[in-house]
């Protein structure tokens, strides 16, 4: 008898494989601007923050993009596989803002960061991406869509957090 485990594909397979190849990209250079600096004019403690959001972002849009391929190679999970992923990645979006918006307020009441003037628009767009999770994790609205979106987002905030320690490096013929 000639029992194949047959392959489930998941929607969005190819997104998600190309997500998950951009963002290991990202966490990569991530680190290479962590090690070789970036970020001058800014303090020890903004510039730490800075590369650590921007390989928590990169890394959570790789792991992000990589739950749904394993999940779906469970039989068991297949009918839930968009609601799990959801829940999931809410959880990961809630916490990890609130520990953001914790963590510069600490370095910000000690004059050691100061918030981009378009913080609250980021704080607002994480509000609404994570409510969104939840909805879609209740089955209220499609759950392909909201947590691509989700991941995406991630690699919005590796990218600005570069931008950021790019613009606010001094060049070196002025040193």
């Amino acid at each position: 008898m000639d029992v194949r485990r047959r392959r489930v594909l998941v929607a969005g397979e190819d997104l998600l494989q190309t997500l998950a190849e951009v963002s290991i990209a990202f966490t990569g250079f991530s680190g290479v601007v962590g090690v070789f600096g970036g970020g001058s004019e800014l303090s020890d403690a903004e510039r730490v923050l800075r590369v650590r959001m921007m390989i928590v972002a990169s890394l959570a849009a790789f792991f992000g993009s990589l739950l749904p391929l394993v999940l779906g190679q469970f039989e068991f999970a297949n009918a839930l596989l968009w609601p799990l992923c959801c829940v999931a990645f809410a959880g990961f979006f809630i916490v990890n803002s609130l520990g953001v918006y914790r963590r510069t307020g600490a370095l910000a009441s000690v004059g050691k960061y100061s918030r981009p003037w378009f913080a609250p628009i980021i704080y607002g767009v994480n509000a609404l991406i994570a409510f969104s999770l939840i909805l879609a994790t209740l089955m209220l609205v499609s759950g392909h869509s909201v947590y691509i979106a989700a991941i995406v987002w991630q690699l919005v905030l590796a990218s600005l957090q570069f931008l950021l320690l790019v613009t606010q490096t001094k060049s070196r013929a002025a040193g």
